[in-house]
């Protein structure tokens, strides 16, 4: 787990830390929207996802898991950010 020292959260700019988690949550969005179009593709095909055949898990499901793991490290540290404007 990553822990962040209380100097660098005031060092943290709470408005760009936004733009950040802003970008990061449409990137999310652009990510499911584009597995769901995927899944229904080769739905369409009846083909399965080759990546998900063997390891069980699609690279488009990694890229999600992967970016939520950056939203909510993001929301920590806008959190962080403003608290410390705040003290």
């Amino acid at each position: 787990m990553l822990r962040q020292d209380p100097q660098e959260a005031s060092a943290i700019d709470p408005v760009k830390a936004q733009l950040m988690l802003a970008e990061a949550k449409a990137v999310l969005a652009e990510l499911q929207a584009g597995r769901q179009i995927v899944e229904t593709k080769l739905e369409e095909e009846r083909r399965i996802d080759a990546m998900k055949g063997i390891r069980g898990v699609s690279s488009m499901d990694e890229a999600i898991q992967a970016t939520q793991a950056l939203i909510a490290l993001l929301e920590r540290g806008v959190s962080d950010a403003e608290r410390s404007t705040r003290a």
